[in-house]
């Protein structure tokens, strides 16, 4: 999921860039690359608090 998260704000930054809005395409690059990173179970659990692991 993170992958094809990652791939999309790149398409998204480059059409923000073609429609002239620079710091919009930076901060998806920074989105995108922030869904390369591995996944940290604290992350995991601030991200999704409504979720709850099984007993």
């Amino acid at each position: 999921m993170r992958e094809y998260i990652g791939a999309m704000a790149l398409e998204l930054a480059q059409m923000a860039r073609w429609d002239g809005d620079e710091a919009l395409g930076r901060l998806l690059e920074s989105a995108a690359a922030l869904a390369g990173e591995p996944l940290s179970r604290s992350g995991a659990q601030r991200a999704e608090p409504g979720r709850r692991r099984p007993a």
